[in-house]
């Protein structure tokens, strides 16, 4: 059972970020969605994560609580795409350059340097493809490999923020940006990813996100937190993966 201290950390943890919620709110309210700045919507979504878990301990411990508006997404916080899929494929695609067109690049899972930056210009718009295999998921299912395009250097050794898309080894494939998963989570969608290639493509045009697995449409979403150029950089984690055939193009919506 919890104790009394429990039951109140809970309760202030709701209070404290229901208040973060209340004043992000307000200001979305007065500059309008398209004039936000990208804080805005993070410190929306984990106001609201808080208070979903914050909600669930205090259920779990059968404690009463009040549920107020806005503690949930309403579509005008976390857009959503409403196009049919034929419409949002980008037909008009130049290639910028190309990787690992004549032979795999071979990435082991090694801590601290599971990453590794491409050479390349900033993009910003942009179709990223390629082929990902893994071959070692040291005997863990969750493990993964991908690419995030519209990173930027944090340091000199790390790369953050942008749209992370990846392949783990149980079959699902997720993108994550910061602080959450958007896309993907639990939805097994290869067989026996482990040990064969899959192709995987990222399209992001302004707000605009768009995920195939080989060659069809699995996902769409819109999110606002990163715009503009950024880097593409390849990822693992307690994956050893190979990547072959990488092409990035801009596109035009």
């Amino acid at each position: 059972m919890p104790t009394s201290e429990d039951i109140q950390c809970q309760v202030e943890l709701l209070k404290a970020h229901r208040s973060t919620l209340r004043i992000r709110l307000i200001q979305l309210a007065k500059i309008g969605s398209a004039n936000a700045r990208p804080e805005v919507f993070h410190d929306i979504d984990e106001a609201r994560e808080g208070i979903k878990g914050a909600k669930a301990a205090l259920r779990a411990w059968k404690i009463d609580f009040e549920d107020l508006p806005g503690d949930e997404a309403s579509p005008s916080t976390t857009p959503r795409i409403t196009v049919a899929p034929e419409d949002i494929i980008f037909y008009d695609r130049k290639l910028l350059f190309s990787h690992f067109t004549e032979h795999p690049f071979s990435m082991p899972w090694v801590p601290q340097e599971n990453f590794k930056y491409l050479l390349g210009p900033e993009v910003e718009d942009c179709s990223v493809e390629c082929d990902i295999q893994i071959l070692d998921d040291n005997n863990d299912p969750s493990s993964w490999a991908g690419f995030r395009v519209r990173g930027f250097t944090v340091g000199l050794d790390h790369i953050g923020f942008g749209y992370l898309t990846y392949l783990r080894s149980v079959g699902t494939v997720e993108v994550f940006r910061k602080t959450k998963t958007i896309a993907g989570e639990g939805k097994q969608i290869v067989l026996n990813a482990k040990g064969n290639w899959v192709k995987l493509r990222t399209d992001v045009v302004a707000s605009r996100i768009s995920i195939w697995v080989n060659d069809e449409l699995h996902t769409t979403r819109e999110d606002r937190s990163f715009g503009g150029p950024g880097f593409l950089c390849l990822h693992n984690y307690f994956a050893t993966a190979q990547f072959r055939n990488l092409h990035v193009y801009q596109v035009v919506p």
